[in-house]
């Protein structure tokens, strides 16, 4: 078995140890983890959620696949870097509006 083999082999058996902690987590009573979080926002499935965790599995397999080969370019790590920094510190800094209420008809008896 080679050296790359058995980093890899390590590194799938993190991941997995990983999402079982987080299901048994997010199954428990008594927790208040909620992995449909991570596709929600205000109680509906968000598309920007949905979108963000989609190419972020793309990408982290495209990362941790050229680093197994040994071609991670320089490029690719900064994009890597730049797709998931730039989204969360724009939307941690980008001005709230406030919501605007609907009006409401008031039912006449």
């Amino acid at each position: 078995m080679e050296r790359s083999d058995l980093i890899s082999i390590i590194f799938l058996l993190a991941i997995l140890l990983v999402l079982v902690t987080l299901w048994v987590w997010h199954r428990s009573k008594d927790s208040a983890v909620d992995l449909t979080d991570l596709l929600m926002e205000n109680g509906k499935l968000s598309r920007l959620a949905f979108t963000w965790l989609g190419s972020f599995m793309v990408m982290s397999f495209g990362f941790i696949y050229a680093v197994l080969l040994g071609n991670l370019s320089d490029i690719y790590a900064a994009l890597y870097a730049a797709t998931w920094a730039v989204p969360i510190v724009t939307k941690m800094f980008a001005i709230k509006h406030p919501a605007v209420e609907q009006p409401t008809k008031e039912i006449k008896p």
